[in-house]
C-alpha cells in the first residue's frame, strides 16, 4: 500500500560542455525534486544597463512552508564578483557557487550559471521581492546580466509535483536541439510547465523559435518585463501548483510562446507518462549571439516511487541459489528473516517476502521457490561408426522424470543410424538436465577424380581425393588429401577412412602451351580517324569493348585490350593505348560586374598555345576598369585550334549622401533618403526601404546595393532630452509675514531660464500670489515651458479689542472679530445684567454700540463669539470654537 508523504530534496550536479569548433548538444539536471506543494519563480534582468532595481511577485499560498529556494546569477565573461540585495539580504556570487560547468562565452572569458541556497531566508508570508544590483561596468563581455529566484513550497493536502532544472548554453549557431530526460514520468492529465531563462534575445530577426517534439510553440525576443534593458532579461517566470500552470510574465504566459513570453504548457505536446522529450531552439533562421542559460520543468508525476516486485514464483534445481533484488533509492528493506539489505539470496525451497518503506509510502511482495532434485543420466562418449550400423542411446534417469529427444520423441531409449549430435533432456518437476553425444557414420570413401585434366603452361592443378580426415597414398608417394602438379602424367590415389573403408581412383594431367597475342604498339590518332586491331591467333576473343571477333575497328581514344582463350582454356592477352587529339573546348561567358572588381577570363586547355585580341599569349587574362569584348584563339598539342569571345561590362558604384551630422531635441525625428530608386537598402535602423526615420542617438548608416556594387554612407545623430518638468506646480505661503516672499525653483541645473518676471536665474523670490511661468532651455537648445502657482494661506487666528469709541469720528467706531482664515462667525453682546442686547453673523458680526437705534451708555459689556477656521487653502473648514470676553464702550 502506498502512503503519500513529503519527499526530501535531491540535488544532482552535472554539466553541459561547449568545445571550440564542436557543439555537444544535450541536457543535464541541476535540481531534480519531487514533493507535495508548488513552485514559483521570478527574476530581474540588468542587461547592459549595469545596475538597477527590479521587483517581482511570488504568490505563495497561505499555510505553505518553504521546501527549497535558490537564487541564480548569470555571469557573462570574466565579470568581477558581485553582491546583490534581495529583500534586505546580501548574496555574493563568486567562484564558490558555480552551478555547472563553465565555458568560453562568445564575448570572451569564463561564463556560466551560479546558484545560492536561500531556503532559510525565505518567508512564505512575504510575496513581494525586490532585487538591487550595484553599479558594474556596462560591458556585454564582462557583466552579470540576470538574477533569478526559484522557490518550492509544501502545502497540506497539495498533490505531488516534480521539478527539474536543466542547465545549458546556446552559442550563435542556426539552431540547437536539446534532449531532456526527466526524473519521473510526465502525467499529462495535468499541466506540464516549461520555461526558458535566457541571457539575450533582441527584437526582429535576432530571436528564438522553440520547437518541441516537432511542434512550433512560437518565437520570443526582448527582455523580461522587469528588465530595464529590452535586449536582455531573465525571461521565463511561472507558478505551478495542483497540476495547474500560471504564468507570471507580461502576457498569457501559460498558453504559448509569444514576444517576451517564454513559458508554455506542454500538456498536449509530450506523451503521457514519458520521461524524455526534445526541444529545438532556432535562431529565427540565422546565427546570433543569443544565450540560453537554464530550462525549468514542473509537472505532476507518480506520488510514490516505491515498488516491490519479486517476480513470479520460481523453480530452481536443488543446490542452486536465486538472487532476489529490489534495489531502489531512499528506502529501507525488511525480509522474512529480518535482514535489511536491498538483495536476498534464496538457497532452498520456501516462501520469501520483503517489505519496502520509502519516505512517503511503502510496498511489499512474496514469492514461492521450489527446488526439486536434478535427474542424473549419461548418453556416453562421442563415437565414430560405419555406414549401415546402428547405435542405442539410453536416457534412463535417476530419479525418474519426463524425457524428450532432439527430434521430439519421448521414449527412454533412441536408436541412431546417421551421423549427428543426439541429445536428451529429462525434466523432474521443472528441474531439467540435458546430455548430448556426437555420432559419426563413415561411408566407403567416394573419391571422384575425373578421367583427364587439361592445364596451360605455367599453371598448376590441384588434385583432391576428398574425404577429409581419412588416410591417403598417392602414386607420387604423397600422403595428403590433395596434391599439386605442373607436369603431364597419370596420377593415382588410395583412401582409407576412420572405420577402415578403402577406395582408389586415378586421373591423367595434360599441359598445353600458352597462345601469343599482339595487337600492336600504343598509337596516337587524329580525331575522326578509324583504326583496326587484330588479335591474330585462333580461339575465343573478349575485347574491352565487349566485341568477340578476331578484329576490332576503333574511332575514339581509350585503352583497348583483348583476352584470347584457346581450346583448352589457355589464355593470352595484349593491350594498346589509343589517344586522339580533340579540338580545344573554350568556355567563355559574358560578365557584368562592379567596377571595383577584377575579371579573370580563362581559355582553359592547359599546355596549349593562346592568342588573345589584346595581344596576351597566356591561358588567362585579368581585366579591370575598362570593359569590352575579348577574343582568344587556342591551339593544342595536336595543332587543333578553336576561337571564343566574351564581353565584360563594369558597373559604377551608386552615389549615396545622407548629409552632415545632425542634432535633434526629443521627440523630433530625422527623415533620411538614400536615393538610388530600384536598388536594395539595408539601414542600421533595420529598415530596408529607400527612406528611413531616426530618433535615437548614434551613427546612422545605409548600404545601397545596385545589384553589382554596394556604397555605404553614414552620419552621426545626437538626440538630446528635454528639460525635466517641475516636480511641483504650486507654492502655498502667507505673504503677510516676513520675509513677505517665497522662493520658486525651476530645477534643471546647467540650463538657461526666463521667468515671466524677466528674471533669468534658476530661482526667483515671488512677493505676490498667482501664476509664475518660466521657459527652461538646455545647453543643446531643447526647451519646455512650465509654471508654479503661488497660493495664499495664512495661519488661522482670532482677536477682539477690549474697548471701542462709537462716536462717529471714523476711528474705532465699531466692535467686531478680527483675524485670518475666519470661515464662520456668530457674535452676541450682553449687558451687565446678562440680557442679550445685540447679535450678528459672519459679515454682519460688527456692533456699532447701539441698541434699537440708540447709543448705549459708557460701560462694560459681555460678548460671546462662536466661530470656525478654514484649515487649508482649499476651503475645508474645521470644528466650531467658542470665546467669551468683555469690551468697554467709551464715547
Amino acid at each position: 500500500m502506498r502512503h503519500p508523504l513529503p519527499r526530501p530534496l535531491h540535488i544532482l550536479l552535472a554539466f553541459l560542455v561547449t568545445l571550440v569548433g564542436t557543439r555537444s548538444l544535450g541536457q543535464v539536471s541541476f535540481w531534480s525534486d519531487t514533493f507535495n506543494g508548488g513552485l514559483v519563480t521570478g527574476g530581474y534582468g540588468v542587461g547592459t544597463a549595469g545596475s538597477g532595481t527590479g521587483s517581482f511577485t511570488l504568490p505563495f499560498p497561505a499555510g505553505c512552508t518553504i521546501h527549497q529556494a535558490y537564487v541564480f546569477g548569470m555571469q557573462a565573461g570574466a565579470a568581477a564578483d558581485i553582491t546583490i540585495d534581495l529583500n534586505g539580504n546580501a548574496y555574493t556570487f563568486n567562484a564558490s557557487n558555480w552551478a555547472g560547468a563553465t565555458f568560453n562565452s562568445l564575448y570572451g572569458g569564463t561564463s556560466g550559471v551560479h546558484a545560492i541556497d536561500i531556503t532559510t531566508d525565505v518567508d512564505p508570508t512575504v510575496t513581494n521581492y525586490t532585487m538591487t544590483v550595484p553599479i558594474q561596468p556596462s560591458s556585454v563581455s564582462n557583466v552579470w546580466t540576470e538574477f533569478y529566484m526559484m522557490a518550492a513550497y509544501t502545502l497540506p493536502g497539495a498533490t505531488s509535483i516534480t521539478v527539474d532544472i536543466f542547465l545549458g548554453d546556446q552559442d550563435p549557431q542556426p539552431s540547437n536541439t536539446y534532449t531532456f530526460v526527466t526524473s519521473g514520468p510526465m502525467l499529462t492529465a495535468n499541466d506540464v510547465g516549461f520555461a526558458t531563462v535566457g541571457g539575450y534575445a533582441s527584437v526582429g530577426s535576432d530571436c528564438e523559435t522553440i520547437i518541441v517534439e516537432g511542434n512550433t510553440l512560437g518565437s520570443f525576443y526582448g527582455g523580461d518585463f522587469n528588465s530595464p534593458d529590452q535586449t536582455w532579461g531573465s525571461m521565463g517566470a511561472m507558478a505551478y501548483e495542483g497540476g495547474v500552470l500560471t504564468g507570471l510574465g507580461d502576457d498569457n504566459a501559460d498558453v504559448a510562446i509569444d514576444g517576451t513570453d517564454v513559458v508554455t504548457n506542454l500538456n498536449g505536446i509530450v506523451t503521457d507518462g514519458s520521461t524524455t522529450f526534445s526541444a529545438t531552439y532556432d535562431h529565427c533562421g540565422g546565427n546570433t549571439d543569443n544565450h540560453i542559460w537554464m530550462f525549468v520543468l514542473a509537472y505532476s508525476s507518480d506520488n510514490c516511487a516505491v515498488t516491490a516486485n519479486l517476480g513470479p514464483d520460481h523453480v530452481m534445481c536443488a543446490g542452486e541459489s536465486y538472487l532476489l533484488d529490489v534495489t531502489q533509492p531512499d528506502v529501507t528493506y525488511v525480509w522474512q528473516d529480518g535482514s535489511t539489505g536491498p538483495t536476498f539470496t534464496a538457497t532452498g525451497a520456501g516462501n520469501y517476502w520483503v517489505t519496502i518503506t520509502g519516505i512517503d509510502c511503502d510496498a511489499s511482495d512474496t514469492i514461492n521457490i521450489d527446488a526439486p532434485a536434478a535427474p542424473v543420466f549419461d548418453l556416453g562418449p562421442d563415437l565414430n561408426l560405419c555406414t549401415g550400423q546402428s547405435y542405442l542411446l539410453d536416457a534412463t534417469s535417476a530419479p525418474s522424470g519426463d524425457v524428450i529427444w532432439q527430434d521430439g520423441s519421448i521414449n527412454v531409449v533412441f536408436t541412431a543410424t546417421t551421423s549427428g549430435i543426439y541429445w536428451a533432456e529429462v525434466d523432474n518437476q521443472g528441474c531439467a538436465t540435458r546430455d548430448s553425444v556426437e555420432l559419426t557414420f563413415s561411408p566407403t570413401p567416394n573419391i571422384g577424380l575425373v578421367d583427364s585434366v587439361h592445364i596451360c603452361s605455367g599453371s598448376a592443378t590441384t588434385l583432391n581425393a576428398g574425404n577429409p580426415g581419412a588416410d591417403f597414398l598417392w602414386s607420387t608417394g604423397a600422403l595428403t588429401q590433395t596434391i599439386t602438379t605442373t607436369t603431364t602424367g597419370m596420377y593415382r590415389v588410395t583412401v582409407t577412412n576412420g572405420p577402415g573403408c578403402v577406395g582408389d581412383d586415378s586421373t591423367y594431367v595434360l599441359v598445353h602451351a600458352l597462345p601469343i597475342v599482339n595487337i600492336g604498339p600504343d598509337t596516337s590518332l587524329c580525331e575522326g580517324q578509324v583504326w583496326q586491331l587484330n588479335a591474330g591467333v585462333a580461339g575465343a576473343y573478349d575485347w574491352s569493348t565487349g566485341a568477340n571477333g578476331q578484329t576490332l575497328n576503333i574511332s575514339t581514344p581509350n585503352t583497348y585490350w583483348v583476352d584470347v582463350e584457346t581450346q583448352y582454356g589457355c589464355p593470352g592477352s595484349d593491350t594498346i593505348v589509343i589517344t586522339y587529339d580533340p579540338l580545344p573546348v573554350i568556355e567563355l561567358a559574358d560578365v557584368e560586374i562592379c567596377i571595383s572588381e577584377t575579371v579573370v577570363l580563362d581559355a582553359g586547355n592547359p599546355g596549349s598555345g593562346y592568342a588573345w585580341s589584346n595581344g596576351a599569349d597566356t591561358q588567362t587574362i585579368s581585366i579591370s576598369g575598362t570593359g569590352g569584348t575579348f577574343s582568344v584563339v587556342v591551339t593544342n598539342a595536336g595543332w587543333c585550334s578553336s576561337t571564343a569571345s566574351a564581353t565584360v561590362d563594369f558597373v559604377e558604384f551608386p552615389a549615396v549622401d545622407l548629409g552632415p551630422d545632425m542634432e535633434l531635441c526629443e521627440p523630433d525625428t530625422l527623415f533620411l533618403d538614400a536615393a538610388n530608386s530600384g536598388s536594395s537598402f539595408i539601414w542600421s535602423t533595420g529598415s530596408h526601404g529607400q527612406t528611413a526615420w531616426a530618433n535615437t542617438s548614434g551613427t546612422i548608416w545605409v548600404d545601397v546595393d545596385n545589384g553589382f556594387c554596394v556604397t555605404r554612407d553614414s552620419l552621426l545623430l545626437d538626440v538630446h532630452p528635454l528639460p525635466a518638468e517641475l516636480s511641483t506646480d504650486e507654492a502655498i505661503t502667507c505673504l503677510n509675514y516676513p520675509p513677505h516672499q517665497v522662493m520658486l525653483d525651476a530645477e534643471n541645473p546647467d540650463c538657461r531660464f526666463l521667468w515671466n518676471t524677466g528674471d533669468s536665474t534658476r530661482t526667483i523670490l515671488a512677493n505676490t500670489y498667482g501664476w509664475n511661468t518660466v521657459a527652461i532651455t538646455t545647453v543643446h537648445g531643447c526647451s519646455i515651458a512650465d509654471s508654479i502657482l503661488v497660493i495664499e494661506y495664512c495661519p488661522p487666528e482670532l482677536f477682539l479689542p477690549n474697548c471701542f469709541t462709537p462716536n462717529g469720528d471714523g476711528l474705532n467706531d465699531a466692535f467686531f472679530p478680527q483675524g485670518n482664515q475666519l470661515a464662520h462667525v456668530e457674535m452676541e453682546v450682553y449687558n451687565r445684567w446678562g440680557q442679550l442686547i445685540w447679535s450678528g453673523l459672519d459679515g454682519s458680526a460688527m456692533w456699532d454700540g447701539q441698541v434699537g437705534g440708540s447709543v448705549v451708555p459708557d460701560g462694560v459689556y459681555i460678548w460671546h463669539v462662536r466661530y470656525r477656521y478654514f484649515v487649508d487653502p482649499f476651503g475645508r473648514m474645521g470644528e466650531f470654537k467658542e470665546l467669551f470676553g468683555h469690551v468697554t464702550v467709551l464715547h
